[in-house]
């Protein structure tokens, strides 16, 4: 197994010629954490055989490549405390990616999902089988889409501190294997679903704009799991001590 692990700190020039001179289609890791890189995104084109990408905690702007068919073999990216923005590229949910780290960038718009058909999704592997997910502190907005469920493997999903809105999907319940689930701070509304996956351990759901009832099946998650946020949100058993702080 080949891996780089690639410490830079002169000039923008040179550091974008050094990255993109590293051209080994055996090259399985490039791990580029804390440095001082201050170009776009690099030129990763021939490093068909990487299973690592960590580009975390640099300088490094602009947007993301649209296209990473080639990267068939990847399973883990890192690309969290960046100022990369723009649309999240659709082609990262159809790698063999587990482990997706977009933590504390300038994306925006919607999560893109893919749409498939129920024939399409038994047809062929076209999901990412992810385990861990974590898109919290960017800029995302819209809905968090019903198809979250077909990540069926995801064991930790986070996406705090965004703008996404609507109503939290009753499909996460069909994610059996969720242990932990953040969507704080966003502005989310409306009523909480009926269930959420009975293997939950962490749940924050704090700072949205949820309304009615915690159903029964979600009341042996703390008050905190709810509160504070919304006063809207009725949390049946809670001592009224308990609900005056949090609001």
């Amino acid at each position: 197994m080949f891996c780089v692990s690639i410490t830079i700190s002169c000039m923008v020039r040179y550091q974008e010629s050094s990255v993109r001179d590293i051209n080994s289609t055996t090259l399985e890791i490039i791990d580029l954490i804390s440095n001082r890189l201050t170009c776009s995104f690099p030129e990763f084109s021939t490093q068909s055989g990487l299973t690592t990408l960590r580009v975390s905690n640099s300088s490094l702007e602009g947007s993301l490549p649209s296209e990473w068919r080639q990267f068939s073999r990847l399973s883990k990216i890192d690309l969290s405390v960046k100022k990369f923005s723009g649309l999240i590229p659709l082609a990262l949910f159809s790698l063999n990616l587990v482990d997706l780290n977009l933590y504390s960038n300038h994306f925006n718009e919607p999560i893109p999902l893919p749409e498939y058909t129920v024939g399409e999704l038994f047809s062929q592997p076209i999901l990412a089988p992810l385990e861990s997910l974590n898109l919290s502190d960017n800029l995302l907005e819209g809905h968090l889409s019903s198809d979250i469920k077909f990540f069926g493997g995801l064991r930790s999903l986070n996406i705090v501190e965004n703008s996404l809105s609507g109503h939290i999907p009753g499909s996460l319940a069909s994610i059996d294997g969720l242990e932990s689930l953040d969507l704080s701070n966003n502005k989310f509304e409306g009523h909480l679903p009926d269930k959420l996956p009975s293997n939950l351990i962490a749940l924050n759901l704090t700072y949205n704009n949820l309304s009615g009832t915690v159903p029964k099946s979600l009341r042996a998650f703390l008050p905190s799991s709810f509160h504070p946020g919304y006063e809207k949100l009725v949390i049946p058993g809670a001592p009224i001590s308990v609900l005056y702080v949090y609001n």
